[in-house]
């Protein structure tokens, strides 16, 4: 449970946060940054934004909940130990491996294996992102 902007308790759960994100993320919407369009992926790569805070934002902003400042930032530090030690160096072997794939013969089945598991991660992230908010939110 979380408080909405109006006080009243709000159910919010990891697995509609992971649907909302999934439908929105297909839709490849385009979000201003400094006046340019980005999508979320973009943001990702160009300036190592995290996507599952983004897409929490957004989510939450949906329900019409606000957090503060300095639950935001507990957040941040929460995930980000996940996402440095196992969510990254997986998204970088990713990558490596679609740069020499012309030298791996079961190159599509291994990427499909490792986006897979990244999947899992930010599923993971989010659940994490979603319980710690949760957490330390209040009216």
């Amino acid at each position: 449970m979380i408080h909405s902007n109006n006080n009243e308790l709000q159910k919010v759960s990891a697995e509609d946060f992971w649907h909302f994100s999934c439908d929105l993320y297909s839709k490849n919407e385009l979000y201003k940054k400094d006046k340019q369009e980005y999508s979320l992926l973009e943001l990702q790569n160009k300036f190592n934004k995290n996507v599952n805070i983004c897409l929490l934002m957004l989510y939450l902003d949906k329900l019409n909940i606000s957090i503060c400042q300095n639950t935001l930032y507990k957040l941040i530090v929460a995930i980000s130990e996940f996402e440095k030690n196992y969510l990254l160096p997986l998204r970088a072997l990713r990558l490596r491996l679609k740069a020499e794939k012309s030298d791996i013969s079961l190159y599509a089945k291994m990427r499909q294996t490792l986006l897979d598991s990244e999947l899992l991660m930010e599923k993971h992230q989010q659940s994490q992102s979603l319980f710690c908010t949760t957490r330390t939110s209040g009216p």
